[in-house]
């Protein structure tokens, strides 16, 4: 019964280290959102006096054309994709790491049995 109890004691601490870094990659996701459009929004309203970012566009209204395609933002928007792709990576580990845990804490109650 000891050794149960041992075993135990890890995958709870396991289980917990595991939970704080989902939740802190959650964060940086959230972080990555906001700053990445914010950054986007400040990139697009300097880069000309006629430009205003709407919502995901950055649209130009002196000549009336719509939308407009700034290279920075372009580049923004493909290391924001590949950030999250990453982290969203990181995220499905744990997430696996979580599930290992916890099916080998419920073999051990099987094998106890």
């Amino acid at each position: 019964m000891s050794n149960l109890k041992t075993g135990m004691n890890k995958d709870v601490l396991a289980i917990g280290g595991l939970l704080l870094t989902l939740f802190l990659l959650m964060i940086i996701v959230g972080i990555t959102f906001v700053g990445a459009g914010a950054l986007k929004k400040v990139v697009c309203e300097n880069a000309d006096s006629s430009y205003s970012w709407n919502q995901s566009t950055c649209w130009q209204y002196e000549n009336a054309t719509g939308a407009t395609s700034i290279d920075a933002i372009t580049q923004i928007a493909a290391v924001e994709a590949v950030v999250l792709v990453v982290l969203g990576l990181l995220t499905l580990v744990v997430i696996v790491g979580l599930f290992a845990i916890v099916i080998k804490a419920a073999m051990g109650f099987a094998k106890s049995f």
